[in-house]
This record gives C-alpha cells, structure tokens and sequence, in this order.
C-alpha cells in the first residue's frame, strides 16, 4: 500500500489540534486504547515487554494521538511510515507522534505523522 504526503521541518505543536481534541469519556478511551491496540498489532515484531522497543503512555491528555517513544532502531526502515499511515487510515481523526532513540538509548528526536503530512 502506498500513501501520497508531504514533508514539513521544524514545525513545533499540533496541526489543526481542535480535530484531534477528545473528551475524557469511556467512549474515547476506548477508541484511544483501540489505537494502541493497532499499533501493537502492525508492529507485533517488536516488544513492548519493559520498554525494550517501545513504549505507549498510560494517558491521552485529550487528544487523540498515537504517541510513541521508539526505543528500537530497527523501526527506522522504508516502510515504518507506510504502515503508520495504515493505522491511522483505520482510526479516524487521529495523528501519531514519535519520540525517537537511538539502541544506546540517546534521543534522536522527533516527528508526526498525519494521514497527509509528515
């Protein structure tokens, strides 16, 4: 599968943050969860487990963002976005946001995906 998107540097905050504003409800709980679940599920080579590859916060903070903080460097290939853009096509109004590290564990940076703009 194939997306078409742009990429824009340097730019700080949320694009258009009140479409991806949630209330605090079991509803969009749920839902947030349920794009966890997703991500999770695409990327079901990698773990989880203490923070070995990843880690998903506990919390949305009343956005619906698929925030993730990357601990593995093997999730820097060709088609990680491909497969970002999937789930996010699957989740509705939805953003993902990555907090990169390198396998020591050094911050690289980080970057959103939206279905249309990295």
């Amino acid at each position: 599968m194939s997306f078409a998107y742009s990429i824009i540097q340097g730019v700080l905050g949320i694009r258009s943050v009140s479409t991806y504003e949630i209330e605090d409800t079991e509803n969009t709980f749920k839902l947030w969860r349920e794009l966890q679940k997703n991500f999770v599920k695409e990327f079901k080579e990698f773990t989880s487990y203490s923070s070995k590859d990843y880690e998903l916060p506990d919390w949305h903070h009343g956005i619906m963002c698929l925030w993730v903080y990357l601990y593995n460097e093997q999730f820097y290939d060709a088609n990680f976005i491909n497969r970002v853009l999937a789930i996010l096509e699957r989740n509705g109004d939805c953003f993902a946001e990555f907090e990169c590290y390198s396998n020591d564990q050094e911050y690289i940076g980080n970057f959103q995906v939206y279905k249309d703009l990295l």
